[in-house]
Protein backbone atom coordinates (compact mmCIF):
# COMPACT_ATOMS: atom_id res chain seq x y z
CA UNK A 1 0.00 0.00 0.00
CA UNK A 2 1.28 3.30 -0.70
CA UNK A 3 1.97 5.57 2.11
CA UNK A 4 3.23 8.83 1.06
CA UNK A 5 1.03 11.75 1.25
CA UNK A 6 -0.35 13.66 -1.53
CA UNK A 7 0.68 17.25 -2.09
CA UNK A 8 -2.26 19.77 -2.10
CA UNK A 9 -3.13 23.29 -3.40
CA UNK A 10 -6.14 25.03 -2.06
CA UNK A 11 -7.94 28.41 -1.31
CA UNK A 12 -9.35 28.66 2.14
CA UNK A 13 -9.43 30.85 5.48
CA UNK A 14 -7.32 30.16 8.28
CA UNK A 15 -9.32 32.16 11.04
CA UNK A 16 -13.43 33.43 11.07
CA UNK A 17 -13.82 36.17 9.42
CA UNK A 18 -10.56 35.91 6.97
CA UNK A 19 -10.32 36.72 3.38
CA UNK A 20 -9.59 33.57 1.32
CA UNK A 21 -5.99 32.75 0.92
CA UNK A 22 -3.61 29.90 -0.74
CA UNK A 23 -2.93 26.98 1.64
CA UNK A 24 -0.37 24.28 1.01
CA UNK A 25 -1.72 20.85 2.86
CA UNK A 26 -1.56 17.55 2.18
CA UNK A 27 -3.95 14.69 1.75
CA UNK A 28 -3.73 11.33 2.97
CA UNK A 29 -2.32 8.52 1.12
CA UNK A 30 -4.14 6.25 -1.53
CA UNK A 31 -5.71 3.64 0.34
CA UNK A 32 -6.50 0.26 -1.92
CA UNK A 33 -10.01 1.31 -2.42
CA UNK A 34 -9.35 5.21 -3.23
CA UNK A 35 -8.58 6.92 -6.48
CA UNK A 36 -6.43 10.25 -6.95
CA UNK A 37 -8.84 13.14 -8.89
CA UNK A 38 -7.24 15.97 -10.25
CA UNK A 39 -9.49 18.53 -10.44
CA UNK A 40 -9.96 20.29 -12.83
CA UNK A 41 -13.23 22.75 -12.01
CA UNK A 42 -14.74 23.26 -8.38
CA UNK A 43 -18.48 25.12 -8.07
CA UNK A 44 -18.98 27.48 -5.54
CA UNK A 45 -22.43 26.43 -3.40
CA UNK A 46 -24.33 28.71 -1.43
CA UNK A 47 -23.95 26.39 1.95
CA UNK A 48 -19.96 27.45 1.37
CA UNK A 49 -20.79 31.12 2.00
CA UNK A 50 -22.99 30.06 4.99
CA UNK A 51 -20.19 27.81 6.34
CA UNK A 52 -17.63 30.33 6.17
CA UNK A 53 -19.03 33.31 7.72
CA UNK A 54 -20.65 30.61 10.05
CA UNK A 55 -24.31 31.34 9.54
CA UNK A 56 -25.84 28.47 10.78
CA UNK A 57 -24.00 28.55 14.34
CA UNK A 58 -21.73 26.01 14.04
CA UNK A 59 -18.33 26.90 15.02
CA UNK A 60 -15.59 25.69 12.43
CA UNK A 61 -12.37 23.99 12.23
CA UNK A 62 -9.39 26.06 10.85
CA UNK A 63 -8.11 26.16 8.16
CA UNK A 64 -10.86 25.80 6.18
CA UNK A 65 -11.13 24.87 2.51
CA UNK A 66 -13.97 24.57 0.93
CA UNK A 67 -16.03 22.90 -2.09
CA UNK A 68 -18.18 20.12 -2.45
CA UNK A 69 -19.25 20.48 -6.13
CA UNK A 70 -15.92 18.99 -7.96
CA UNK A 71 -15.20 17.35 -10.98
CA UNK A 72 -11.70 15.82 -12.17
CA UNK A 73 -9.46 13.26 -13.90
CA UNK A 74 -8.47 9.89 -11.61
CA UNK A 75 -4.93 9.71 -12.09
CA UNK A 76 -3.84 7.12 -9.99
CA UNK A 77 -5.95 4.34 -8.54
CA UNK A 78 -5.91 2.24 -5.80
CA UNK A 79 -5.09 -1.82 -5.77
CA UNK A 80 -8.69 -3.04 -5.35
CA UNK A 81 -10.49 -0.26 -7.42
CA UNK A 82 -12.87 -1.88 -9.94
CA UNK A 83 -14.79 1.08 -10.47
CA UNK A 84 -13.19 3.77 -12.03
CA UNK A 85 -9.77 3.52 -14.30
CA UNK A 86 -7.35 6.33 -14.76
CA UNK A 87 -8.30 8.70 -17.24
CA UNK A 88 -12.21 8.36 -16.68
CA UNK A 89 -13.80 11.43 -14.76
CA UNK A 90 -15.04 11.72 -11.07
CA UNK A 91 -17.16 14.06 -9.12
CA UNK A 92 -17.27 14.11 -5.47
CA UNK A 93 -20.52 16.05 -4.13
CA UNK A 94 -21.25 17.04 -0.35
CA UNK A 95 -19.85 13.16 1.00
CA UNK A 96 -16.88 11.08 0.71
CA UNK A 97 -17.69 8.21 3.32
CA UNK A 98 -20.29 6.91 5.66
CA UNK A 99 -20.71 3.68 7.86
CA UNK A 100 -22.08 1.36 5.12
CA UNK A 101 -24.16 -0.73 7.34
CA UNK A 102 -26.79 1.37 9.52
CA UNK A 103 -30.21 1.83 8.26
CA UNK A 104 -29.58 4.86 6.70
CA UNK A 105 -26.86 3.76 4.21
CA UNK A 106 -28.80 0.33 3.65
CA UNK A 107 -31.41 2.59 2.53
CA UNK A 108 -29.07 4.16 0.06
CA UNK A 109 -29.53 7.64 2.07
CA UNK A 110 -25.72 7.89 3.26
CA UNK A 111 -26.62 11.79 4.19
CA UNK A 112 -28.26 10.60 7.16
CA UNK A 113 -26.02 8.35 8.55
CA UNK A 114 -24.39 9.23 11.78
CA UNK A 115 -21.07 8.34 10.52
CA UNK A 116 -20.93 11.07 7.64
CA UNK A 117 -17.84 12.40 6.42
CA UNK A 118 -18.56 15.44 4.83
CA UNK A 119 -16.35 16.79 1.76
CA UNK A 120 -14.69 19.16 3.89
CA UNK A 121 -14.71 20.71 7.34
CA UNK A 122 -15.45 17.68 9.24
CA UNK A 123 -12.88 14.65 11.19
CA UNK A 124 -12.92 11.60 8.81
CA UNK A 125 -12.87 8.96 11.28
CA UNK A 126 -11.85 6.87 8.69
CA UNK A 127 -8.42 8.56 8.18
CA UNK A 128 -6.75 8.88 11.99
CA UNK A 129 -9.54 11.87 12.20
CA UNK A 130 -7.73 14.10 10.45
CA UNK A 131 -9.90 16.85 8.99
CA UNK A 132 -11.30 17.27 5.22
CA UNK A 133 -10.38 19.88 3.05
CA UNK A 134 -12.84 20.52 0.16
CA UNK A 135 -12.84 20.94 -3.37
CA UNK A 136 -10.77 24.44 -3.95
CA UNK A 137 -7.88 22.59 -4.48
CA UNK A 138 -5.58 20.87 -7.12
CA UNK A 139 -6.80 17.11 -5.89
CA UNK A 140 -8.93 15.23 -3.62
CA UNK A 141 -8.39 11.28 -2.64
CA UNK A 142 -11.98 9.65 -2.07
CA UNK A 143 -13.01 6.33 -1.62
CA UNK A 144 -14.04 5.13 -5.57
CA UNK A 145 -17.57 3.88 -3.47
CA UNK A 146 -18.27 7.75 -3.28
CA UNK A 147 -17.28 9.34 -6.16
CA UNK A 148 -20.00 9.62 -8.85
CA UNK A 149 -19.06 8.48 -12.57
CA UNK A 150 -19.00 10.84 -15.33
CA UNK A 151 -19.02 9.91 -18.76
CA UNK A 152 -16.87 11.81 -20.61
CA UNK A 153 -17.59 11.28 -24.00
CA UNK A 154 -21.18 12.56 -23.59
CA UNK A 155 -20.18 15.79 -21.77
CA UNK A 156 -19.26 19.49 -24.37
CA UNK A 157 -18.37 21.72 -21.05
CA UNK A 158 -16.68 19.63 -18.28
CA UNK A 159 -17.17 23.36 -16.18
CA UNK A 160 -21.13 22.57 -16.25
CA UNK A 161 -20.86 19.22 -13.85
CA UNK A 162 -19.77 20.34 -10.61
CA UNK A 163 -22.97 22.11 -9.70
CA UNK A 164 -25.08 19.03 -10.48
CA UNK A 165 -22.82 17.35 -7.57
CA UNK A 166 -24.74 19.34 -5.15
CA UNK A 167 -27.02 21.78 -6.71
CA UNK A 168 -28.37 19.03 -9.18
CA UNK A 169 -29.25 16.67 -6.94
CA UNK A 170 -30.62 18.91 -3.75
CA UNK A 171 -33.33 19.86 -6.27
CA UNK A 172 -33.47 16.79 -8.06
CA UNK A 173 -34.23 14.31 -5.48
CA UNK A 174 -37.04 15.98 -3.40
CA UNK A 175 -39.05 16.19 -6.91
CA UNK A 176 -38.52 12.86 -6.97
CA UNK A 177 -39.50 11.98 -3.66
CA UNK A 178 -42.68 13.53 -4.23
CA UNK A 179 -43.64 11.97 -7.19
CA UNK A 180 -43.93 15.10 -9.38
CA UNK A 181 -45.67 14.46 -12.47
CA UNK A 182 -46.27 15.84 -15.91
CA UNK A 183 -48.97 19.06 -15.93
CA UNK A 184 -48.51 19.25 -11.71
CA UNK A 185 -48.72 23.13 -11.29
CA UNK A 186 -45.07 23.83 -9.82
CA UNK A 187 -43.75 26.55 -7.90
CA UNK A 188 -39.95 27.47 -6.88
CA UNK A 189 -38.81 29.51 -4.49
CA UNK A 190 -35.93 31.76 -5.51
CA UNK A 191 -34.44 32.08 -8.48
CA UNK A 192 -31.14 31.50 -8.24
CA UNK A 193 -28.62 28.97 -8.13
CA UNK A 194 -30.86 26.14 -6.99
CA UNK A 195 -34.18 27.44 -8.18
CA UNK A 196 -32.93 27.65 -12.03
CA UNK A 197 -31.82 24.02 -11.48
CA UNK A 198 -35.36 22.68 -10.04
CA UNK A 199 -37.01 24.68 -13.16
CA UNK A 200 -34.95 22.59 -15.89
CA UNK A 201 -36.09 19.34 -14.04
CA UNK A 202 -39.56 20.18 -13.62
CA UNK A 203 -40.02 21.39 -16.89
CA UNK A 204 -38.40 17.57 -18.23
CA UNK A 205 -41.06 16.12 -16.41
CA UNK A 206 -43.70 18.87 -18.76
CA UNK A 207 -45.06 20.70 -15.53
CA UNK A 208 -46.45 24.30 -15.75
CA UNK A 209 -44.06 26.31 -13.13
CA UNK A 210 -44.03 29.78 -11.81
CA UNK A 211 -41.26 31.30 -9.80
CA UNK A 212 -41.31 33.66 -7.02
CA UNK A 213 -38.18 35.67 -6.11
CA UNK A 214 -37.89 39.25 -4.21
CA UNK A 215 -35.50 40.60 -6.73
CA UNK A 216 -36.69 41.30 -10.33
CA UNK A 217 -35.58 38.55 -12.58
CA UNK A 218 -38.83 38.22 -14.88
CA UNK A 219 -36.23 38.74 -17.83
CA UNK A 220 -34.09 35.65 -16.29
CA UNK A 221 -37.64 33.31 -16.02
CA UNK A 222 -38.97 35.10 -19.27
CA UNK A 223 -35.63 33.10 -20.67
CA UNK A 224 -36.42 29.99 -18.56
CA UNK A 225 -39.83 29.85 -20.22
CA UNK A 226 -41.57 30.40 -17.22
CA UNK A 227 -43.98 32.44 -15.44
CA UNK A 228 -42.54 34.90 -12.45
CA UNK A 229 -43.87 36.57 -9.37
CA UNK A 230 -42.08 39.42 -7.77
CA UNK A 231 -43.16 38.86 -4.37
CA UNK A 232 -42.64 42.76 -3.33
CA UNK A 233 -45.91 43.69 -5.61
CA UNK A 234 -47.93 40.92 -3.81
CA UNK A 235 -49.20 37.78 -4.73
CA UNK A 236 -52.36 37.80 -6.74
CA UNK A 237 -55.02 35.53 -4.52
CA UNK A 238 -55.99 34.02 -7.63
CA UNK A 239 -52.47 31.79 -7.34
CA UNK A 240 -54.15 30.59 -3.58
CA UNK A 241 -54.58 26.28 -3.23
CA UNK A 242 -53.24 26.30 -7.50
CA UNK A 243 -49.92 24.43 -6.86
CA UNK A 244 -49.29 20.83 -5.98
CA UNK A 245 -45.70 21.24 -5.64
CA UNK A 246 -43.68 24.01 -4.61
CA UNK A 247 -39.97 24.05 -3.65
CA UNK A 248 -38.03 26.69 -1.79
CA UNK A 249 -34.77 27.64 -2.40
CA UNK A 250 -34.18 30.51 -0.36
CA UNK A 251 -30.92 30.81 1.53
CA UNK A 252 -32.32 34.06 3.85
CA UNK A 253 -35.38 35.05 5.83
CA UNK A 254 -38.81 34.83 4.97
CA UNK A 255 -42.48 34.19 6.15
CA UNK A 256 -43.74 30.87 5.23
CA UNK A 257 -47.39 31.89 5.46
CA UNK A 258 -46.19 33.63 2.26
CA UNK A 259 -46.43 30.98 0.32
CA UNK A 260 -48.03 28.26 2.37
CA UNK A 261 -51.83 29.94 1.20
CA UNK A 262 -50.90 28.42 -2.38
CA UNK A 263 -51.03 24.60 -1.64
CA UNK A 264 -53.62 22.38 -2.72
CA UNK A 265 -54.86 20.00 -0.25
CA UNK A 266 -52.21 16.80 -0.36
CA UNK A 267 -49.88 18.92 -1.86
CA UNK A 268 -46.02 18.87 -1.00
CA UNK A 269 -44.26 21.51 -0.08
CA UNK A 270 -40.10 20.85 0.08
CA UNK A 271 -37.97 23.10 1.37
CA UNK A 272 -34.35 22.54 0.68
CA UNK A 273 -32.67 26.64 1.25
CA UNK A 274 -31.39 26.59 5.00
CA UNK A 275 -31.08 30.50 6.33
CA UNK A 276 -28.96 31.40 8.49
CA UNK A 277 -30.07 29.44 12.03
CA UNK A 278 -31.15 33.40 13.47
CA UNK A 279 -33.48 33.86 10.12
CA UNK A 280 -34.92 30.88 10.14
CA UNK A 281 -38.58 30.84 9.57
CA UNK A 282 -41.26 29.25 11.78
CA UNK A 283 -44.59 28.38 11.55
CA UNK A 284 -46.89 28.04 14.26
CA UNK A 285 -48.43 24.68 15.26
CA UNK A 286 -52.06 25.90 14.87
CA UNK A 287 -51.46 27.11 11.52
CA UNK A 288 -50.34 24.01 10.38
CA UNK A 289 -53.41 22.08 11.85
CA UNK A 290 -55.83 24.83 10.79
CA UNK A 291 -55.02 26.89 8.05
CA UNK A 292 -52.94 23.78 5.89
CA UNK A 293 -54.14 20.66 6.64
CA UNK A 294 -53.00 18.57 4.15
CA UNK A 295 -50.33 20.21 3.36
CA UNK A 296 -46.53 17.92 3.21
CA UNK A 297 -44.33 20.38 4.77
CA UNK A 298 -41.01 18.69 5.08
CA UNK A 299 -37.30 19.50 4.20
CA UNK A 300 -34.63 17.55 1.92
CA UNK A 301 -30.82 17.56 1.92
CA UNK A 302 -28.59 16.11 -0.97
CA UNK A 303 -29.40 12.51 -1.78
CA UNK A 304 -27.40 9.30 -1.65
CA UNK A 305 -24.47 8.28 -3.98
CA UNK A 306 -26.77 6.21 -5.81
CA UNK A 307 -29.49 9.07 -6.16
CA UNK A 308 -26.64 11.56 -6.82
CA UNK A 309 -25.50 9.42 -9.83
CA UNK A 310 -29.08 9.03 -11.12
CA UNK A 311 -29.04 12.96 -10.95
CA UNK A 312 -25.91 13.55 -13.26
CA UNK A 313 -26.70 10.84 -15.67
CA UNK A 314 -29.98 11.73 -15.85
CA UNK A 315 -29.05 15.02 -16.06
CA UNK A 316 -26.43 14.69 -18.56
CA UNK A 317 -29.00 12.54 -20.82
CA UNK A 318 -31.36 15.57 -20.77
CA UNK A 319 -29.07 18.64 -21.60
CA UNK A 320 -29.94 19.40 -17.50
CA UNK A 321 -27.17 21.88 -17.04
CA UNK A 322 -26.52 25.27 -14.80
CA UNK A 323 -26.11 28.36 -15.88
CA UNK A 324 -22.33 28.96 -14.85
CA UNK A 325 -19.54 31.79 -14.95
CA UNK A 326 -16.13 30.98 -15.08
CA UNK A 327 -14.03 32.42 -12.25
CA UNK A 328 -9.90 31.76 -12.12
CA UNK A 329 -8.09 30.33 -9.38
CA UNK A 330 -6.99 33.16 -7.83
CA UNK A 331 -8.08 34.32 -3.75
CA UNK A 332 -9.11 37.70 -5.32
CA UNK A 333 -11.78 36.10 -7.53
CA UNK A 334 -13.23 33.74 -4.76
CA UNK A 335 -13.32 36.74 -2.85
CA UNK A 336 -15.55 38.57 -5.19
CA UNK A 337 -17.48 35.96 -6.35
CA UNK A 338 -18.79 35.47 -2.33
CA UNK A 339 -19.56 39.15 -2.33
CA UNK A 340 -21.52 38.70 -5.33
CA UNK A 341 -22.95 35.75 -4.55
CA UNK A 342 -24.21 36.97 -1.08
CA UNK A 343 -25.54 40.07 -2.57
CA UNK A 344 -28.02 37.97 -4.65
CA UNK A 345 -25.78 39.16 -8.15
CA UNK A 346 -25.55 35.88 -9.90
CA UNK A 347 -28.48 33.64 -11.81
CA UNK A 348 -26.33 30.98 -11.58
CA UNK A 349 -23.25 29.22 -10.45
CA UNK A 350 -19.66 30.46 -9.84
CA UNK A 351 -17.17 28.14 -10.66
CA UNK A 352 -13.75 28.04 -10.40
CA UNK A 353 -11.28 26.97 -13.38
CA UNK A 354 -8.97 24.67 -11.43
CA UNK A 355 -6.29 23.92 -14.39
CA UNK A 356 -3.73 26.82 -13.55
CA UNK A 357 -3.64 25.65 -9.77
CA UNK A 358 -2.22 22.15 -10.94
CA UNK A 359 -0.30 23.67 -13.28
CA UNK A 360 1.39 25.68 -10.42
CA UNK A 361 1.35 22.22 -8.31
CA UNK A 362 3.57 20.42 -11.32
CA UNK A 363 6.15 22.92 -11.27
Amino acid sequence: MNIERIKSIGFGIEKADDKFKEIHFTRRPLGPKDILIEIVYAGICHSDLHTIRQHWGEIQHFPLIPGHEIVGKVIKIGDSVNKFKEGDYAGIGCIVNSCKECPACKSLREQDCKKVVLTYGTKDWTSNNEWTHGGYSTNYVINQDFAIYVNKDKVKDMSKIPSLMCAGITTYSPISQANVEENMICGVLGLGGLGHMAVQYLQAINCPIIAFDNKDKEDFANKLGIGFVNINEGIDESLHKKFDFIISTIPYKYDLNTYLPLMKYNSNFSIVGLPPHDECPDLNLKDMILKYPGVKIWGSQIGGIAETQECVDFSIEHNIYPIVKEIEATPEAINKAYDEMANGNIDGRYVIDIKSLNNKLKQ
